[in-house]
C-alpha cells in the first residue's frame, strides 16, 4: 500500500495504517537519505528522562555514546501533520538520536545495526538515569574534555557501528529458541 504524506491511500486496500508512524518515520527517511533504519520508543525510561528539562546526563558510559549528539523535541500531541514532521526533521538535524519531550524517542542509523545499537545504549543511559536520580545524591559528571573524548573514543572504537553487538543479540536470541 502507498499512502501519500497527508495520509491518504494512494493504492491498495489496508483497513489501517498508523499515521503518527507514517509521519515519524516517513519524513525522516524521505529527509535523511543516510538513514537506512529509525526505530521509535516509549519506553518509561526514556518517555521519563525525555520529561527533564535537562535530557540526558553525560552520567553513564551508556549516556556518553550520545554527548553533544542527541537533538530533542518538544511535544506538540500526536505527530498527525506534515507540519509536525517538518518541526520532526528540522529538530533532528543531523543527529541519529532525539528524544521526544513528554514521548519517547527516535533513533536512527545508516544500517539496522547501527540503529539497534544507539536504541540499546540510550535505554540503558535513560535507566542508568532514572536510577541514578532516584537516589537523591550528588551526581558525578565527568569534565565536559572526558565527555567529548569518550563520545569519540565510543563511536569511533569499532568500523560498522553495531554489527558486532547485532550478531551477538542474534545469537543470544538463537540460543533461546
Amino acid at each position: 500500500m502507498r499512502v501519500s504524506l497527508d495520509g491518504n491511500v494512494i493504492e491498495g486496500t489496508e483497513y489501517q495504517y498508523n499515521k503518527t508512524g507514517y509521519i515519524i518515520h516517513g519524513f525522516v527517511y524521505q529527509a535523511r537519505k543516510d538513514i537506512q533504519a529509525i526505530f521509535h520508543l516509549h519506553t518509561p525510561s526514556i518517555v521519563a528522562v525525555s520529561s527533564l528539562k535537562d535530557g540526558l546526563l553525560p552520567i553513564s558510559q551508556w549516556a556518553l555514546h550520545f554527548y553533544n549528539k542527541i537533538s530533542y523535541h518538544n511535544y506538540n500531541s500526536l505527530a498527525l501533520s506534515n507540519t509536525e514532521g517538518k518541526r520532526l526533521i528540522a529538530d533532528l538535524k543531523e543527529n541519529f538520536v532525539m528524544l521526544m519531550r513528554n514521548h519517547g524517542s527516535i533513533t536512527c542509523g545508516r544500517t539496522i545495526q547501527e540503529a539497534m545499537f544507539y536504541t540499546y545504549h540510550l535505554e540503558r543511559a535513560c535507566k542508568t538515569q532514572c536510577l541514578t536520580l532516584a537516589m537523591n545524591r550528588e551526581l558525578s559528571i565527568p569534565s565536559e574534555e572526558i565527555c567529548s573524548k569518550a563520545v569519540k573514543d565510543l563511536l569511533s572504537f569499532e568500523s560498522n557501528l553495531g554489527e558486532r553487538d547485532w550478531h551477538a543479540w542474534v545469537r543470544l536470541i538463537k540460543s533461546k529458541l
